[in-house]
């Protein structure tokens, strides 16, 4: 028997894991370079990371979406909207995107 946790096969790969490592976060989370929120049960617990930015190399760690948001006020979202808009070298799609979720974030502050 393994003394670490019961193993299983996945379905998508066949590959044996330990159950532990399929444990998913049970809180709405958001990634502090792109501003994606992942609702609960979408980011696995042992490595809470971004899909979008860590398929970049840059493995960064997701945030609980609650204690983000009660960190920050309007006036940080203008001034991060700011800082955002005069940037450069972005596509224009992902400028347009995470200008939403700025402005989205920003509404729901003031909200």
């Amino acid at each position: 028997m393994w003394p670490f946790g019961k193993k299983i096969e996945t379905q998508e790969t066949g590959a044996v894991v330990k159950k532990a490592e399929l444990e998913k976060l049970g809180y709405e989370t958001i990634c502090t370079i792109c501003l994606e929120r992942y609702p609960p049960g979408m980011l696995l617990a042992r490595y809470p990371t971004c899909p979008d930015c860590d398929s970049e190399g840059m493995g960064i760690f997701v945030e609980k979406f609650d204690e983000y948001m009660a960190g920050k006020n309007a006036q940080y979202f203008d001034d991060m909207l700011k800082w955002w808009e005069s940037k450069e070298g972005f596509r224009p799609e992902y400028k347009a995107l995470k200008t939403r979720r700025i402005v989205e974030l920003r509404d729901r502050k003031l909200g």
